[in-house]
């Protein structure tokens, strides 16, 4: 009797996982890829925009170290 669950339990498994390979298999296909020139937009917009967070984040951090320097 055990052997029998452990059969139906493992077949119920193998047909959970094949129903889920193919939720993956559908939504993989559903993907849409950029082109190369899309990629490289997007990668220089990301530069461009690191880069001014950047100025912006070291402009704050002198303003308040001159700020500090006039307490201390």
């Amino acid at each position: 009797m055990a052997a029998k669950n452990t059969q139906n339990s493992n077949q119920k498994s193998a047909q959970k996982n094949q129903g889920f390979l193919k939720g993956v298999k559908t939504e993989w296909n559903k993907i849409v890829w950029p082109t190369p020139k899309e990629t490289l937009e997007y990668s220089i917009v990301v530069v461009i925009i690191s880069f001014i967070v950047a100025l912006i984040v070291y402009g704050l951090d002198t303003v308040f170290q001159r700020l500090i320097g006039l307490f201390i």
